[in-house]
């Protein structure tokens, strides 16, 4: 009882600090006050001693319900509601605080509570009771004659005939998903934003679950976060997603009670509804944008027909029906893109794989949870205070540089220029981290990827997450999603073996990828790796030799072969899988890093595995770059893609066929690109013994950039080129320099096109 009562003061604190501050039309704080009245009056409910405060939160909970649904109308009853709330939670905490010594003291509870009813039109217990309960007729031959009560089911409700002869069925009730267009647009944008965080979590906890499926804990974790989508999809009369998202909340519940057990089936048909629930989400916000106020019918009745299965204890069905009636279009789909998820609204799939107990196991590499203090920013603001930084780091540049200003001797201005310089240096840092967050959230997004192609393709995999922590860019965190999961999804398809296979080779039966994450310098490396079969170096030299992409005789190493593979289309497997094969996406890899100013490596080993190694900037709006001169144009080439420079000498210049030109850089010939031709500089060094030349490298080519002069490394602030000069060729943006004057950056990978095209 002392740890029930704790626990039951500790609810009562929180709901207490919540209240501070709280407005009656915060709208969010009311439904984060539910959740807590809702999870003391389960706790309350363990005990019969504790009635007092089961009936006071049903209470608390009715009024806060009424206030969010706008059930309470003048400006005075809701103020009044809410000060009610607060007495009654004070008074609370004071019976619970002398509950040890004075078991039956009430406080004011019974008197606040009488004002909540007469505030909410409620009735009191006893009168509910009276009114459910007719009188107790003691006669006998009354009682022998009156046939006894009949139940009514509620008219929506079938009672489910036995779990193991009948179907179970309930009313057709997939309805449009409809928009209040009198709804305010910051509510619904509000909604949008927390759903699809809570739907974030709820995923991450499930997955969690399978590997502690006995821990209250993490279903108190996706309980809570379904309670408050359906209260704001309520609210809001989506009607759709509140009832899905009500149904699950009641399969949760079942759990938390003890009358279910977590099971593989349990789990799907909640991530069935986590998908359904994102995908309607997502509509919502193309409805906002688009001004429209009905949308399309989404198959909530397929995966509410799971549900009601699961909770009668029957088994799954082979397929479930969607609103048209049509069983055949039910078909599990392939596993889907996670930027797109379908819905699994049968577990076909998982009932044709091969019989195997695998789930995809998660190592965080000791990571733990940890709680912040966080407010929400909008990302605007946000990029215009770093643009605002930048702007002051190159005007404090150019006061240091101005000849003026260094002419001067004077101590005391050179200590305040100092002191200037190093608030403004600290002030950037803070303002680059604001763009930073872990990488944890994309991480976890393939802990359900693999979870799905192990159960598609029977084999076991274990997900290993190392410096899921650490953090990158906020802009990159978008950009590299899809390549991760191409990656992930080759490795699983192509990398590692069948159960069957590793056998074979004395390997253990559950395979590895290992997703990690480290800084390293001014780079981030994100590794995937895989214990399986790794590359056939012949394979891919043989299907690089029938698409022309190298010649009789060549003589690339392994390491050069491997990177054909990112080559369009290429691709060695022997059948096409709807997991991969069709030689779509590792194109898509490396033009996307290249696009963020990244790269990306590969090794393998044959019989033991692969590892693709990408590497990517800090962030995307500051780059350390060389600043070089042509002319009198200053370029900067981002440090990334450099090689090395030097000075050629006459005898190291060559020409390809009286046409391209190139520089023998240690026995092997690089293409030369003459900065000033390309760009029509005009000043620029005639030849290239007369200047300097920078090796860089994209794309697995690489060429000789010719410069007149490199002025040094420099850490650069990225600026739009605008909108008059988008899209010229080879030119990434722009930055303003120390001296004031104008720097381009350049685009290694166009630059080679364009240099192509100008020959």
């Amino acid at each position: 009882m002392d740890e029930l009562l704790q626990s039951v003061t500790d609810q009562l604190n929180r709901v207490a600090g919540s209240l501070q501050g709280t407005e009656p039309d915060d709208l969010q704080a009311l439904v984060g006050l539910m959740d807590i009245t809702q999870e003391l009056d389960t706790t309350a409910q363990a005990d019969a001693a504790l009635a007092l405060f089961v009936e006071a939160a049903q209470a608390v909970h009715q009024v806060l319900s009424m206030l969010l649904l706008f059930q309470i109308d003048s400006e005075d009853d809701k103020l009044k509601a809410m000060s009610l709330v607060g007495e009654v939670v004070n008074e609370l905490m004071q019976v619970a605080e002398r509950y040890t010594d004075e078991p039956g003291y009430t406080g004011e509870v019974p008197t606040l509570l009488e004002g909540i009813r007469a505030l909410t039109g409620e009735p009191a217990p006893d009168q509910v009771d009276a009114a459910a309960t007719p009188p107790e007729d003691t006669s006998v031959e009354e009682t022998e004659v009156v046939a006894p009560p009949v139940e009514v089911a509620p008219a929506e409700e079938t009672p489910a005939p036995a779990a193991d002869t009948a179907e179970l069925t309930i009313a057709n009730e997939d309805v449009p998903l409809v928009l209040d267009a009198s709804l305010d647009a910051s509510l619904v944008d509000d909604f949008i934003s927390e759903a699809t965080e809570h739907l974030d979590s709820i995923e991450e906890s499930l997955l969690e679950l399978e590997e502690n499926p006995g821990d209250m804990e993490v279903i108190n974790s996706i309980f809570r976060p379904f309670h408050t989508v359906k209260g704001v999809s309520g609210f809001l009369t989506l009607t759709p997603i509140n009832r899905i998202s009500h149904e699950t909340e009641n399969l949760l519940d079942a759990v938390r009670g003890g009358e279910l057990g977590v099971s593989d089936e349990l789990v799907d048909v909640v991530l069935a509804s986590v998908d359904l629930i994102k995908k309607m989400v997502a509509r919502v916000g193309q409805m906002m944008g688009d001004g429209v106020t009905e949308g399309e019918t989404f198959p909530i009745t397929a995966v509410i027909q799971r549900i009601k299965r699961l909770m009668a204890g029957q088994a799954p069905l082979e397929s479930v029906p969607d609103a048209s009636g049509d069983a055949a279009q039910q078909q599990a789909a392939p596993v889907a893109e996670p930027l797109t998820p379908e819905v699994l609204t049968e577990p076909a799939n998982v009932e044709s794989a091969p019989d195997t107990k695998a789930e995809p196991a998660v190592k965080n590499g000791g990571a733990s949870r940890h709680t912040l203090s966080t407010i929400k920013v909008e990302t605007g603001k946000l990029d215009m205070l770093f643009n605002l930084v930048g702007e002051l780091v190159v005007a404090q540049l150019q006061v240091r540089q101005d000849p003026s200003i260094q002419q001067i001797t004077d101590q005391r201005l050179q200590r305040n220029l100092a002191q200037l310089l190093r608030i403004t240096n600290e002030l950037q840092k803070t303002a680059m981290s604001t763009r930073m967050v872990p990488i944890r959230n994309t991480f976890q997004k393939m802990v359900r990827l693999v979870r799905d192609l192990s159960k598609k393709s029977g084999k076991q995999v274990e997900l290993v997450m190392e410096g899921a922590d650490t953090e990158i860019d906020r802009k990159l965190v978008e950009e590299i999603y899809e390549p991760i999961m191409h990656m992930v999804r080759n490795s699983m398809d192509h990398g590692i073996e069948t159960i069957e296979q590793r056998e074979a080779t004395d390997k253990p039966e559950v395979g590895t990828i290992t997703l990690s994450a480290t800084h390293k310098g001014d780079e981030i490396l994100i590794a995937i790796a895989d214990d399986g079969k790794g590359l056939d170096p012949d394979r891919i030299r043989t299907k690089a030799l029938e698409r022309g992409l190298i010649f009789e005789g060549d003589t690339s190493t392994d390491k050069e072969l491997y990177q054909l593979i990112f080559q369009p289309g290429f691709s060695t497997a022997q059948e096409v899988t709807d997991i991969s094969g069709r030689g779509v996406g590792m194109d898509v890899v490396t033009r996307t890093i290249e696009k963020v100013r990244g790269r990306v490596e590969l090794e393998s080993v044959p019989g033991h595995g692969s590892k693709v190694t990408i590497h990517l900037p800090l962030t995307l709006a500051i780059i350390d770059g060389m600043v070089v001169r042509v002319g009198e144009q200053r370029y900067i080439i981002p440090t990334l893609s450099i090689v090395e420079s030097f000075k050629p000498t006459k005898e190291d210049y060559t020409t390809v066929n009286q046409q391209g030109e190139a520089i023998t850089v240690r026995g092997r010939l690089i293409p030369l690109v003459r900065l000033s031709r390309l760009f029509q500089v005009e000043g620029g060094m005639a030849e290239p013994w007369e200047g300097l030349v920078v090796v860089v490298e994209s794309e697995g080519q690489r060429s000789c950039l010719m410069v007149d002069n490199l002025i040094g490394k420099q850490e650069i602030v990225i600026k739009s080129l605008g909108e008059r000069m988008q899209g010229v060729g080879g030119l990434a943006g722009c930055a303003i320099l120390g001296d004031g004057r104008i720097g381009l950056i350049l685009d290694i990978g166009n630059l080679h096109r364009m240099a192509r095209i100008v020959g």
